[in-house]
């Protein structure tokens, strides 16, 4: 069975980092059609407006969405989520990123293998080289590409089932800072990244 994949790139009002993830997109290769959709934030800026219409993508469908509203962080992060319901399995790519060529071959192997595994709630392109107590994160060669992680970094690859469980969470939830590290706990409260991390913790 073929794996779907939409990747969803969000902006509001930063023309030039948005520029530099979209030539860093236009180098991706991959043997399979990816359909692409640029979210732009309240009304967005004239800059970004068009710098996001002029793109071209070169690998399946483009579409420009401007919200009228203002959605902020933590509702844009639901919204991308939410898409879900209509792609299945969504990349979702913040505007201040620069992504390897190789994103979507390594994100079409990824999905299929952990698309049933229940102690995954998603997947993340990102390396991090430090802990968030600002330690060396080194990973020990092991012969596999993959580690496991109590945190959504960045290019997060969400799945549609998974998606619909951490929804559910948020039905009941309420924040338990004891069930955080100490520097996630003094993070902003527009963080949405937070309440993910409380959600892998809490339901393992």
């Amino acid at each position: 069975m073929k794996t779907s994949l939409t990747i969803i790139v969000t902006a509001f009002n930063r023309p030039k980092i948005l520029n530099t993830l979209l030539e860093s997109l236009s180098m991706i290769k991959a043997r399979s059609n990816v359909d692409l959709i640029i979210s732009i934030d309240n009304q967005g800026t004239t800059d970004v407006c068009n710098l996001a219409n002029s793109y071209a993508w070169h690998l399946g469908k483009e579409k420009v969405i401007i919200h009228k509203e203002k959605l902020g962080l933590i509702k844009h992060f639901i919204w991308v989520g939410d898409q879900t319901q209509e792609y299945e399995h969504v990349l979702f790519l913040e505007d201040d990123l620069f992504v390897s060529p190789e994103i979507i071959e390594y994100a079409l192997q990824v999905i299929p293998v952990y698309e049933d595994d229940d102690r995954v709630a998603g997947c993340c392109l990102y390396n991090p080289h430090f802990t968030l107590s600002w330690m060396p994160f080194d990973k020990i060669e092991d012969g596999y590409d993959n580690f496991f992680f109590q945190h959504p970094y960045w290019g997060n690859i969400w799945y549609r089932r998974k998606w619909i469980q951490f929804k559910e969470y948020l039905k009941s939830y309420s924040v338990k800072p004891e069930l955080l590290p100490p520097s996630i706990r003094s993070w902003n409260s527009e963080s949405v990244k937070q309440v993910f991390i409380q959600y892998l913790v809490e339901t393992g």
